[in-house]
């Protein structure tokens, strides 16, 4: 599979088992440069073990994942939000301290901060809403809050490929909305691709350009048009999948007869 210029992400026959457990079962999609795709499927489906293959987290996989980017070395320039941010009242770490630690990490060499990272530091701060908080210790950060640092801390990095594990889960209906306005700045002011992990979509519904739906291998890839066509809503919740997938595969047998 030859490198495309215009494919941030490729994943080619993608298979990975834990034991005798096939978790991802011949996984092949692609993403598009500056676009949002979303990855949404039920417990168990295999969501977040994708996504550590497809980071670098998770060896062991047979096929291809790769991400294509224009820095040299690829962990330079993709940024990774895990589902929750782990706390160790131990560590008094403001805002500001906790987001900069991601523009340290994502160079080639250890440096001390110059005027310009700490604006883009102070601009990726203020991007998720939590520039009057910069001083603020992260522990008494709010669950909603302590997320869009997690964010903050990603985009400080300036990455080409953006990839989030459920950003939105357990954040309240202000917290989902900057969240989508940072990730709306993000695709458009530095043409960033982003993979995201999710079982709710209602807050970035209208930056949707691709859907990916997982049960172990890929049983719908297209778009929020094409899902509706099928009697799906992009807010569609996690509890809900199990009936869809069924009803789709028995959608899909009756075309084909």
């Amino acid at each position: 599979m030859a490198d495309q210029p215009n494919i941030a992400i490729e994943v080619k026959d993608l298979s990975f088992s834990y034991g005798d457990s096939k978790v991802l079962d011949s996984i092949s999609f692609e993403v598009e440069k500056n676009k949002l795709c979303a990855l949404v499927g039920p417990n168990g489906s295999g969501k977040s073990t994708l996504i550590k293959c497809i980071t670098g987290l998770l060896n062991g996989y047979t096929g291809r994942a790769q991400v294509n980017c224009t820095h040299k070395h690829q962990s330079h320039s993709i940024g990774y939000v895990p589902q929750r941010l782990f706390i160790s009242e131990r560590v008094p770490v403001s805002v500001f301290e906790a987001v900069s630690t991601g523009r340290i990490l994502g160079s080639r060499k250890w440096f001390r901060l110059n005027a310009k990272d700490k604006e883009v530091i102070e601009h990726s701060i203020d991007s998720v809403g939590l520039l009057g908080h910069r001083n603020c210790r992260i522990d008494e950060l709010s669950g909603g809050q302590q997320q869009r640092l997690l964010i903050a801390k990603a985009l400080v990095s300036e990455p080409e490929v953006l990839i989030l594990d459920e950003p939105t889960a357990g954040i309240d209906s202000q917290s989902q909305e900057l969240f989508r306005n940072a990730i709306d700045h993000t695709i458009q002011e530095h043409n960033t691709t982003v993979l995201l992990v999710s079982h709710e979509l209602s807050a970035v519904s209208d930056l949707v350009d691709q859907i990916l739906v997982l049960k172990n291998s890929i049983i719908f890839n297209g778009t929020v048009q094409e899902l509706s066509e099928h009697g799906v809503s992009v807010g569609l919740h996690e509890h809900d999948l199990p009936f869809w997938l069924e009803r789709f595969k028995t959608d899909e047998l009756r075309k084909s007869k």
